[in-house]
């Protein structure tokens, strides 16, 4: 009797860890599109910046320009 209770407690230990093991397996599996999508979304994000970048730095020699040609004409 003492060992059909210990077997029967037994099996049910078993069978919740056998479940996380089951749902963790199948999780990590998951990630793995939403890493790429997460990946592919950076890669937008860095070229969107190096494009506004580019855009200011551009936008900023202008002024420059600017400046130095009304600082001549003020001379």
């Amino acid at each position: 009797m003492y060992l059909l209770v210990v077997l029967l407690l037994t099996t049910i230990f078993l069978g919740f860890v056998y479940r996380q093991f089951k749902k963790t397996k199948n999780a990590k599996i998951e990630r793995k599109p939403l890493f790429m999508q997460d990946l592919q979304h950076s890669k937008e994000l860095l070229k969107d910046s190096i494009s506004i970048a580019i855009n200011n730095s551009e936008k900023l020699n202008d002024i420059k320009k600017k400046s130095n040609y009304l600082k001549e004409c003020s001379l």
